[in-house]
């Protein structure tokens, strides 16, 4: 498994570092607890977690755990949120949000 920043996106293939991938090929990670806190994520309850605004602007992004699911929210105990699976969709929504990256070292 290869764990890369991706660099390109063209018609079926994603280009990284270590070259170019067919989409059909690349597995998303899914979102885990370890994960979440070496993104950053600080644990506020067994079940909810934060990662800090870096800027006074940026909103605080809250991660719910419930059972095997997590979900965003800018809201602590947040009654909008949305379901996040996979690490690539947390930097998505994080970037989204925030306008800055979110990076992990797995």
């Amino acid at each position: 498994m290869i764990h890369s920043n991706v660099t390109e996106i063209r018609e079926g293939m994603v280009g990284t570092g270590e070259g170019f991938y067919k989409f059909a090929d690349i597995v998303p990670i899914p979102l885990t607890v370890d994960i979440l806190l070496k993104a950053g994520a600080k644990s506020i309850t067994e079940t909810e977690y934060i990662i800090s605004k870096i800027a006074e602007k940026d909103p605080d992004v809250y991660i719910l755990k419930d059972m095997n699911s997590f979900y965003l929210s800018i809201a602590q105990g947040g009654k909008y949120s949305i379901g996040v699976d996979y690490l690539h969709q947390l930097q998505n929504l994080y970037y989204v949000l925030t306008g800055r990256e979110l990076n992990v070292n797995i």
